[in-house]
């Protein structure tokens, strides 16, 4: 019932049972009142949904702002082809993860009772290869928190992520065709997920795609699984003023990029 460029008060507990489909033809603003949720009852693995789907035309906006969302077996918010997607103050948690049985956080603990939670001590990796393949299997799902592909103009600024799969993935974001624009992901907490922090992706999976003229400051990316931040491809992005503590992989990996720019950052603890 919406029309294009309707901002939308959100107020309250909404469970959903399935995903929320954006009409492609139409910009839309979604705001939460103090508290306001978007939710599956309870994660599920064995699901794939989302629960924003917005597959948008070219010239259409999307804004995700003071809301919370978990539950989702994909991803929380999955968007394409709009010209711009913002989400601020907005948090996110149990997407693609069940947020048991694992503990990404270094712990002074002796060693875990195999099929208990599994991680490591302060001392010591004392998972095994097994075990992890089987907490996988049955707590995660192949989801995160936000999925965007092909957005021209990315904003993402002062989100909480936690204890869900992936964190952030961009994909082939920050320009329209030989245009540039731009993408910024600043001032987040994201931590305690099992794949990537921060994930600037390629869809030819090397140097010749990718996203351009990002800028990834001032965020806190600490005990993910995967990389804290990785940029496959792209070009002409900075990675600044952050924290990457105690990624299980390395803090920062940048692979087949075109002038990166990484300055200023507090390393420690990776891999």
């Amino acid at each position: 019932a919406a029309s294009d460029g309707d901002r939308i008060l959100m107020q309250g507990d909404f469970v959903i049972t399935s995903p929320i489909s954006v009409p492609a033809g139409k910009s839309l603003h979604f705001y939460g009142d103090e508290g306001t949720k978007v939710r599956y009852s309870a994660y599920s693995n064995g699901s794939t949904n989302n629960l924003f789907t917005a597959e948008s035309s070219t010239g259409k906006e999307l804004t995700f702002n003071k809301i919370q969302l978990m539950n989702a077996g994909g991803y929380a918010i999955s968007a394409s082809g709009a010209i711009r997607l913002e989400v601020k103050d907005c948090i996110f948690h149990n997407n693609g993860w069940s947020g048991n049985r694992l503990d990404l956080i270094n712990q002074e603990t002796d060693v875990w009772a195999s099929g208990g939670t599994l991680g490591y001590n302060f001392l010591l990796y004392n998972s095994t290869s097994g075990d992890l393949a089987s907490f996988y299997a049955s707590e995660c799902s192949e989801g995160g928190a936000i999925k965007a592909n092909g957005i021209a103009k990315l904003e993402l600024t002062d989100l909480e992520i936690y204890h869900g799969n992936m964190g952030i993935k961009a994909v082939d974001c920050g320009f329209i065709g030989d245009t540039e624009a731009f993408g910024y992901i600043a001032r987040s907490q994201i931590y305690s997920n099992v794949g990537a922090g921060i994930d600037l992706y390629s869809s030819e999976s090397d140097g010749s795609a990718g996203c351009r003229n990002f800028t990834i400051y001032n965020n806190a990316v600490h005990y993910n699984g995967g990389n804290g931040i990785k940029t496959l491809g792209g070009m002409d992005n900075t990675v600044s003023l952050g924290t990457i503590k105690g990624n299980w992989s390395a803090g920062l990996d940048i692979d087949s990029a075109s002038n990166a720019r990484v300055r200023d950052l507090d390393l420690s603890d990776n891999n």
